[in-house]
């Protein structure tokens, strides 16, 4: 298994992506590591074995693998280390959920009201009401980190 060590090693980080910091068989120094797996995630070989760049580059500034990493912003191919979260199945799941085609909001968890409200709800819990939709998206993001519910 690679190590944090093992990644400074080898790689210097870019906003976001790895670069290769030696020539070797099959890589070049600076040019950038990976390319894209079968999910759409970027993937480096290291040593006969693929790993996700976003799992890589977790584990370059944190120094461990965590079970889970959530991209903040549901882009899989932004590995951006302040995009990059230690969360829990339940977290990670949130980003994989699209707005059905009724969602007139195009976030999950905020609606519109009648009274010209914005409504915020997670796990079928209300948030609360507010004036405008971005104070219910705000919150309804930061239940999601908090778990509430």
């Amino acid at each position: 298994m690679i190590n944090q060590d093992k990644i400074k090693e080898l790689f210097e980080y870019n906003d976001g992506h790895l670069f290769w910091k030696h020539t070797r068989i099959n890589t070049t120094a600076n040019k950038r590591a990976g390319g894209i797996d079968y999910e759409g995630y970027l993937q480096i070989g290291i040593s006969n074995k693929k790993y996700r760049e976003h799992r890589l580059i977790f584990c370059l500034f944190h120094g461990y693998f965590p079970k889970m990493i959530d991209h903040i912003n549901g882009d899989k191919q932004d590995n951006r280390i302040e995009n990059l979260r230690e969360c829990n199945k339940s977290i990670n799941a949130l980003n994989v959920k699209k707005p059905t085609s009724r969602n007139t909001s195009g976030v999950i968890g905020v609606s519109p009201t009648k009274h010209g409200t914005w409504k915020a709800y997670y796990k079928g819990k209300t948030l609360g009401y507010f004036k405008t939709k971005i104070e219910a998206i705000n919150t309804r993001k930061l239940s999601e980190c908090v778990g509430s519910g």
